[in-house]
């Protein structure tokens, strides 16, 4: 017992603690309190139950009364030593942990463990970067072949040109603005001028009463439509005469006759103006065409 350090006179108690992971602790790694040693690491085991856990014996020597819902953490005291195991005391007035009882675990990674955290997922990431950057220079090298490398100087020289006759182009824009400044002035002010009088005419188009002209307009517009109407259904002079066939007939037969009448008052004159000395017997009107009339 001595050499296992373990006390002849006090009497040991053994409490367990179950942890995802126990890297850097080790079989009699100090347990302590407030920095103080009660008790040491006697063994560490995969937890029958599920194998993914690992469960951590400690004997405890000192007597103090730990309740039971403490915590029992790994810790880094230091850079250089490995990890040791601090029971952290919860008073909530629970009940002292017994001989055989399970605290509940956690770890504190120490500023070496967060970096490896840390550095792991980097590291990975930095790898695959290196992997894409070389198959980027492969394909950078195998696409900069001779024949390649002599077109994109082409392209380089070409591009030159281009961008002297683009600088030849801009110089020459550049003097047709100065020598037609006084040009574009006027154009200018002739938009303005004309934006001005738009303004004008929107502003005398609001003040119109518009609304009472398209009431006006449409009043307009429905006594033509009536006027149509009547005139569609034989209603008026107008009407009537669209619609009614004997009146049409009449006139065009009155129209007829006047003719006629007309053109025998031209040829036969004699048997309307007659003047005679003698007393001459006046001959009866004879029409040239009979035309009825309805």
């Amino acid at each position: 017992n001595f050499l296992k350090d373990q006390s002849l006179t006090s009497k040991t108690r053994t409490f367990y603690a179950v942890y995802n992971s126990v890297e850097g602790l080790a079989l009699n790694s100090a347990v302590n309190i407030n920095g103080l040693k009660i008790g040491k690491v006697v063994e560490i085991s995969f937890d029958e139950a599920d194998p993914s856990k690992i469960v951590v014996a400690m004997d405890v020597t000192n007597d103090i009364e730990i309740p039971k819902n403490s915590i029992a953490q790994i810790y880094s005291p230091d850079l250089i030593s490995g990890n040791a195991m601090r029971i952290q005391i919860v008073n909530d007035g629970s009940a002292p942990l017994q001989s055989g009882d399970t605290l509940q675990g956690s770890r504190e990674y120490s500023l070496m463990g967060m970096l490896n955290d840390k550095m792991e997922p980097l590291l990975t990431k930095l790898d695959l970067f290196v992997k894409n950057a070389d198959s980027v220079l492969l394909n950078v090298n195998q696409m900069l072949d001779s024949a390649n490398q002599q077109n994109i100087k082409s392209a380089i020289k070409n591009l030159d040109v281009t961008m002297r006759h683009f600088n030849s182009l801009s110089a020459e824009f550049d003097g047709l603005v100065k020598n037609n400044r006084v040009k574009f002035d006027s154009i200018i002010d002739n938009a303005d001028r004309s934006m001005k009088n738009i303004s004008g005419l929107t502003d005398s188009l609001e003040e119109a009463d518009l609304a009472a002209t398209i009431t006006k307009l449409q009043k307009t517009i429905d006594g033509f439509n009536a006027l149509l109407a009547d005139v569609e259904n034989g209603k008026g002079s107008i009407g009537k005469l669209m619609k009614d066939e004997d009146l049409y007939l009449n006139l065009e037969g009155a129209s007829r006759q006047l003719e006629a009448l007309l053109r025998d008052m031209k040829e036969n004159p004699k048997r309307y103006v007659h003047f005679s000395l003698f007393g001459k017997k006046q001959q009866p009107y004879k029409p040239a065409d009979s035309i009825p009339v309805k």
